[in-house]
């Protein structure tokens, strides 16, 4: 049975499913539509063929905390068939079975980002040009002053102005340092608070320098965000890997879905578990290396060392 799975797995895009299974923890929930198709050999089997991520708006939860598809007509909606959907939910609950939405907590910080930027380049168009001050002598007729104002105008784009003898013209620089540093940290601030919302952690973002103190404890949450992925990933997979065994093989015992760190991230279980062997009273069996460090059977060979 693990043969057939694997090779059923090999058809599948399964980058293309995990990103779609981690558009849940920005939106709460995902549901993702499997579709099956039949195929033949020396047995035939029933194996998706795609699964495929639907807009969360297709979708809503009645008063049971049950997915129901939106359909016209049925103000109840319409419950999914049997093992067409996989439903992946973020930190979900009987009170918000819509889950725990990152992009709901950056609703403000965006709005505001959004907000400032606006206003920091109507800033800019105001004071980050010149201000050119024409002067006429008294007894200057309305029309006189009208076409100086509106040659001023014209100087902006072409720099260029003729006038009469009396008349004198200034540049004067606006200074608005203070306007300015205003508008740069309120977007740097709400910059961070996006930053903590999706990664929980702004040092990879915000911080130019930090001590190496801090730069820990910034993995360490990096680190757990990534294994908090990881098990959302692995319970999608384990629900089709149980839906597939159901359907073709007759619900026996099911095979598990694990996804293995990279060895950078998994620096600290190797230091471990060397530590642990030097001392001669623990001996690790060859399948604990196929389980934590993803070795293949045929990778490892177990060898007797005589005392």
């Amino acid at each position: 049975m693990a043969k057939e799975l694997e090779n059923i797995f090999a058809d599948i895009d399964l980058q293309q499913i995990e990103r779609d299974i981690l558009e849940a923890p920005l939106f709460g929930y995902q549901p993702l539509e499997i579709v099956w198709k039949t195929v033949t050999g020396l047995k035939k089997y029933l194996v998706p063929e795609k699964i495929t991520a639907k807009p969360q708006e297709w979708f809503f939860y009645d008063n049971s905390g049950n997915l129901r598809y939106r359909k016209s007509g049925e103000p109840k909606g319409i419950e999914p068939p049997p093992m067409k959907i996989i439903n992946v939910q973020y930190e979900s609950s009987y009170m918000n079975p819509y889950g725990n939405a990152l992009l709901g907590k950056c609703y403000w910080p965006v709005t505001f980002k959004n907000g400032s930027i606006r206003l920091w380049v109507n800033f800019t168009e105001k004071y980050g040009m010149p201000i050119l001050l024409g002067q006429y002598t008294r007894g200057a007729t309305f029309e006189e002053s009208q076409k100086l104002s509106n040659d001023l105008a014209n100087m902006t784009q072409d720099s260029v102005i003729v006038t009469p003898g009396d008349v004198r013209i200034e540049l004067h620089e606006a200074v608005r340092t203070s306007s300015f540093a205003l508008y740069k940290e309120l977007i740097k601030f709400c910059n961070a608070e996006i930053s903590k919302a999706i990664l929980s952690q702004t040092l990879t973002t915000e911080i130019e320098m930090a001590s190496y103190a801090a730069s820990q404890t910034h993995f360490k949450v990096r680190r757990e965000v990534i294994l908090s992925d990881m098990r959302l990933v692995e319970s999608v997979f384990n629900t089709l890997i149980a839906f597939i065994v159901d359907l073709n093989f007759g619900g026996r015992q099911y095979p598990k879905f694990e996804l293995i760190m990279n060895d950078e991230v998994n620096l600290d279980k190797v230091e471990r578990d060397l530590k642990l062997s030097q001392t001669g009273n623990i001996k690790f069996t060859k399948q604990y290396w196929l389980n934590n460090y993803g070795f293949k059977e045929e990778e490892i060979e177990t060898i007797e060392i005589d005392n």
